[in-house]
């Protein structure tokens, strides 16, 4: 369904608290379709009347990465899960949001690049590095580049997950040079 020109919308001004984790994802989805927030929120509310669909969510994951012979590898990935996403063959935001949510900015950022991996491996012809924030970015290269965040064992190196999340404010906080908003 085409979204009505702007010069034919009358609008009025909603303020409302708008759950963390939506915001999180809707802001995800907006980067994707190349919109701003507003813009994809309207676009949203509209679409949703016709396509909201009833169906069993994929199971919740908690997705790591390692890096193997230069090359970022899904760890404790739940077996259950690659099979579903493979069989559905499912690339929407609905199909990945149990999993792209996680309590912590850091597991979050984890979940966030594991997705990336997985569409692209999926998907060779398209990049989704998109769907991180500038911010993310420039963390995460942070932690990978930076050996006091990464734990290196013979031809592999991982991030060092708990000692990152107790710390990530002020990992966060070194990672954008003092600038961390949040």
């Amino acid at each position: 369904m085409a979204r009505p020109k702007e010069s034919d919308l009358v609008s009025s001004r909603l303020e409302m608290r708008f759950d963390e984790r939506l915001r999180y994802l809707s802001e995800i989805a907006a980067r994707a379709m190349g919109m701003t927030f507003r813009d994809y929120l309207q676009w949203a509310v509209e679409r949703s009347f016709s396509d909201v669909e009833l169906r069993k969510l994929p199971q919740r994951f908690r997705p790591s990465m390692e890096m193997v012979n230069g090359k970022m590898v899904l760890i404790d990935y739940s077996e259950e899960d690659a099979k579903d996403r493979e069989q559905q063959n499912n690339y929407t935001l609905e199909h990945w949001k149990e999993g792209l949510w996680q309590d912590s900015p850091f597991r979050r950022l984890i979940a966030l690049k594991c997705t990336i991996t997985a569409l692209q491996s999926s998907d060779h012809e398209q990049n989704y590095d998109h769907l991180l924030t500038p911010e993310q970015e420039i963390i995460w290269n942070f932690l990978w580049s930076s050996d006091a965040y990464v734990i290196k064992t013979a031809g592999s190196k991982r991030l060092n997950e708990k000692y990152i999340e107790e710390n990530w404010r002020r990992v966060k906080d070194e990672a954008l040079g003092g600038k961390a908003t949040k």
